[in-house]
């Protein structure tokens, strides 16, 4: 036998021990009463393993950014981003919350859900014909009720003693505004679990940051506060009421998780890049050949010095904030791609995994922000890549 045929019988023997995940939609009945659809209206859902030896279950948002005009939402109806039309039949994750233990994940015995992002509203929408994006529906938040009632009537999560809420990027961002609701949900549906949750790449935006173009002639209006009414004026869906409690009229800024994250009461685990590259480069528009930490230019090497400090005076606000959180916050220019349990990355001699789970189990808080010179931002010498959403497949053939 050739040594590409081993090579591909061990990658066909790794995926048919991995724990793949089932596609559950939800009865139009359901999707109905909670008004939990996709972008175009089609019933939304989740992929599931269940575990009848344990209690514990993981529940990931996945990420996949915004959509913010009639455009743009229209198209991601076309795929899996804005109809369950495309969704595959089956999920598995070999890298982070919801693989398996022997993929060094503290949480692979839990019960696990992947809940696909299809309404392109960081979770938070609740508006079924939103207007602002040619009627189509915005519902992030009402899938979370959806799932939350529907897994109690369906399943042993009535039962369940442990919950970790977790999601990546624009799933980050749908962890911080649902989490204290997704923590009163499960009591009011009369489960006695503890719940605690890790955003991973999901603190949107460190203090007043600037967008690049108008920070290169001179501007310093921070972009967050714009972020916040356009967030709101477009999608105008569910916030912390707390937080909009306390801002009156301007509880529009609660979507900015800089300002809601001080309102937050359920425990925290935040995972996030000091140097966040979407941020930077997509959202914040500054061009990689510009921004590159490797090899920046003079304009950009002191717009990373703004970012850089923001973003660490935000972790270290959050952590001042909140006694049982945690951080761990890689100086790595990148977005998710190290954000997960299975990377090598470490600060101070940390793994996210080891610490994720000494405060998980054991209430161990720790606060790892990792420090760099000024003349290296990214200074993270085990920056590696390769997490995500992991694969989908449409049947096993295996």
């Amino acid at each position: 036998m050739g040594l590409l045929h081993l090579l591909c019988l061990a990658v066909l023997i790794t995926i048919s021990e991995t724990t793949w995940l089932q596609k559950v939609l939800f009865p139009d009945d359901v999707a109905d009463k909670y008004e939990a659809k996709c972008l175009d209206g089609t019933p939304a859902g989740y992929f599931i393993s269940t575990n009848d030896d344990s209690n514990g279950w993981v529940i990931y948002l996945q990420g996949g950014g915004v959509c913010v005009t009639a455009k743009d939402c229209k198209e991601r109806t076309y795929d899996s981003q804005g109809s369950s039309l495309y969704w595959e039949d089956y999920f598995f994750d070999n890298t982070n919350v919801l693989s398996d233990s022997d993929d060094g994940n503290p949480f692979g015995e839990f019960n696990k859900l992947w809940v696909p992002y299809c309404t392109g509203d960081t979770w938070t929408g609740t508006n079924p014909e939103n207007e602002h994006v040619g009627g189509l529906a915005t519902t992030g938040h009402n899938i979370i009720t959806a799932l939350l009632d529907y897994l109690h009537n369906t399943t042993n999560f009535r039962f369940a003693t442990h919950l970790l809420f977790s999601g990546g990027s624009a799933g980050g961002i749908g962890v911080f505004h649902n989490v204290d609701f997704v923590a009163d949900r499960v009591r009011q549906l009369g489960i006695s679990a503890i719940v605690k949750a890790t955003p991973q790449a999901g603190y949107y935006f460190p203090p007043e940051v600037i967008l690049f173009p108008m920070y290169a002639i001179g501007s310093r209006v921070p972009f967050d506060f714009l972020a916040s009414i356009g967030a709101q004026i477009i999608d105008g869906g569910y916030l912390n009421p707390a937080c909009t409690r306390a801002l009156g009229k301007q509880k529009f800024r609660c979507w900015d998780i800089n300002v809601v994250q001080k309102y937050i009461k359920t425990p925290l685990f935040i995972a996030q890049n000091i140097l966040d590259q979407n941020q930077i480069d997509d959202i914040l528009l500054c061009p990689n050949e510009v921004c590159d930490p490797e090899d920046p230019t003079k304009l950009g090497l002191a717009y990373l010095h703004d970012y850089n400090n923001k973003s660490r005076a935000a972790l270290r606000e959050f952590a001042e904030i909140h006694k049982t959180g945690s951080v761990w916050a890689p100086a790595c220019f990148m977005h998710t791609e190290d954000l997960c349990t299975t990377r090598e990355v470490l600060v101070n001699e940390v793994s996210y995994a080891d610490a994720l789970k000494d405060w998980f189990f054991e209430g161990k808080r720790s606060v790892n922000i990792e420090e760099c010179s000024n003349e290296d931002l990214a200074c993270n010498t085990h920056c590696v890549g390769g997490c995500g959403d992991a694969y989908q497949n449409h049947k096993l053939t295996i």
